[in-house]
């Protein structure tokens, strides 16, 4: 994945040496961190300073989730169900995978299955994994699946706050 140009200078550091620290633990541990907090708050920049960190040394993978799900849904339609397993099994098996903008993708009982096999595999298998989301776990628990909120909030959970810095800094969002 090429690293859009806007956070082509994210770091960790950027977010202050706990965050730093915790997502040092998190990966070593092969634990799961989500981070929540309104739209601008930085959660994309800083899984994508994890990214830039982390993915010469391990096998990294980047889901902008709503997007993978259509993927998921179109290669369905089109190729059938082995080769979803095939693109759930790619996720499932890297050792580090960064799953962005949960809870934005249209829910159906095929995205809440397939999310739900990718982040339970994780979790089960000890398998570091980075969350970001504009909704509550208690908001994913009813639009996705209490299971899902479940294993999110097993891990570390980092709010993140303030003002939509995309706004403060007259850039438009998406």
């Amino acid at each position: 994945m090429q690293i859009p140009d806007q956070y082509l200078d994210a770091k960790v550091s950027d977010f202050g040496e706990e965050t730093k620290r915790d997502v040092s633990d998190a990966v070593a541990a092969g634990k799961m961190i989500t981070l929540v907090g309104s739209t601008g708050t930085g959660k994309t920049r800083l899984v994508m300073a994890v990214y830039r960190q982390l993915r010469h040394g391990h096998k990294c993978m980047f889901i902008r989730v709503p997007e993978y799900v259509m993927e998921l849904q179109s290669t369905y339609s089109e190729w059938g169900a082995h080769e979803v397993g095939n693109m759930v099994k790619k996720a499932c098996d890297q050792d580090i995978l960064i799953l962005d903008d949960l809870g934005s993708e249209k829910t159906t009982e095929f995205v809440r299955a397939s999310l739900f096999l990718i982040i339970n595999h994780r979790e089960m298998h000890g398998l570091c994994t980075f969350v970001t989301s504009n909704k509550s776990l208690g908001e994913i628990s009813e639009t996705l699946e209490e299971r899902i909120a479940s294993r999110l909030a097993a891990g570390l959970v980092i709010e993140l706050d303030g003002a939509d810095r995309r706004l403060s800094k007259g850039v438009p969002h998406d």
